[in-house]
């Protein structure tokens, strides 16, 4: 607003110049325009020279760009019902995917472990920079990174023999219109899950 306000000012001083110029019989008389038969010329307001600055040159507005709409995904939940045991002189623990459900503007992935040894077992860690996080990624290349459950920053989830969790791992992103296959990793928890991925296909949106 300021901008428009100088340039306007500009413009007035450069008209009264003008006009003045006219009257002196300068050359640059020839801007002006005589005044209609038996009528006085109206004052420039130096209205028009404004707009065309604003318009172009160095004292061009900036257009304001409209924001891109990112229209939410179709929702719908995909049954799964997939469970992979592990079994090693370490661990041993069962993990099960339920269903995947598509949000508008996230995953969902219901799961449960239970950990089936004799020792503690370390599920997921909330450290917030997916190295030590499930994560879900589709066929078109995108990955849709973990969100620890409320509370959880900085902490692990570990489970004693014999106990199990259910939990929703949320994972925040529009799903690609375009994609026809998601993966839900668990590769980065640590060697114990090395090869532990789920791979969905996803149905047309009910």
């Amino acid at each position: 607003m300021h901008t428009r306000t100088r340039t306007t000012a500009l413009a007035l001083a450069l008209a009264a110049g003008l006009a003045l110029s006219a009257c002196a019989g300068d050359d640059q008389a020839e801007f002006a325009q005589d005044p209609p038969s038996g009528s006085e010329a109206a004052p420039s307001t130096g209205q028009e020279q404004a707009t065309d600055e604003s318009q172009s040159g160095d004292g061009a507005a900036e257009q304001t760009e409209e924001p891109t709409t990112v229209e939410p995904a179709a929702e719908r939940t995909v049954e799964v019902e997939e469970s992979e045991s592990v079994s090693t002189e370490e661990v041993a623990f069962t993990l099960t995917l339920h269903r995947l459900a598509v949000h508008d503007y996230y995953l969902e992935a219901e799961v449960t472990v239970v950990n089936d040894g004799t020792e503690a077992l370390n599920t997921w860690y909330g450290s917030g920079n997916g190295s030590t996080e499930p994560r879900v990624f589709d066929d078109r290349g995108r990955v849709y990174p973990f969100v620890v459950q409320a509370g959880g920053d900085g902490q692990r989830l570990v489970l004693e023999p014999g106990q199990g969790v259910n939990a929703g791992l949320v994972f925040p992103g529009r799903l690609d219109p375009d994609a026809e296959q998601v993966t839900l990793d668990f590769e980065a928890l640590g060697p114990e899950w090395e090869g532990l991925l789920f791979e969905v296909p996803l149905g047309a949106a009910s």
